[in-house]
């Protein structure tokens, strides 16, 4: 089976209609359909609750019967700005060349500079992830458990002690 004709729903697929209409077929926009009607559904729900309260002589459940609809449209609304954030309005991210190491106002700056050599002398004396891991020929000392149990107990028993000194 060759690559191109497996799915990937990462990709558009061969369903795709129009242009417009691509986003909503691919991963993401079936990743975030997923989440959108549960959300929609939940809040048409507590509209309809709301209403049947507000009929049945609650007043202030009438604020609700509005509200949750417009969360609702609110829902919508932010589902279709994710899948095209280059509708018109919409804001540019902004990205800070410091952090992505491209030449600006930062790369000039002593500071980060400094701050910089600091994080990579940390991470080359201790580098993420705890200890290196044990090679195949290093096996564990005969006794450690033994001794372990030996220290915490001597530990245990000089704080006891102190306790008692303390006491006097």
């Amino acid at each position: 089976m060759s690559r191109s004709s497996c799915f990937d729903p990462m990709e558009p697929t061969a369903l795709e209609g129009p242009a417009g209409n691509r986003r909503l077929i691919t991963g993401r926009g079936l990743r975030l359909l997923a989440p959108l009607l549960l959300g929609v559904t939940i809040c048409l729900l507590a509209g309809w609750f709301e209403l049947t309260r507000a009929l049945g002589g609650r007043e202030v459940a009438w604020v609700y019967v509005v509200e949750w609809p417009l969360f609702a449209v609110i829902g919508v609304y932010m589902w279709w700005r994710l899948l095209d954030p280059t509708l018109p309005g919409a804001a540019p991210i902004a990205v800070d060349r410091a952090i992505t190491g491209q030449s600006g106002a930062g790369a000039d700056d002593p500071e980060l500079r400094a701050w910089q050599a600091y994080l990579a002398e940390l991470q080359a004396s201790d580098p993420p992830g705890g200890p290196p891991p044990r090679r195949a020929d290093e096996s564990v000392p005969a006794g450690w458990q033994q001794r372990r149990h030996r220290d915490r107990h001597e530990q245990q028993r000089q704080v006891a002690d102190r306790g008692v000194e303390d006491a006097h």
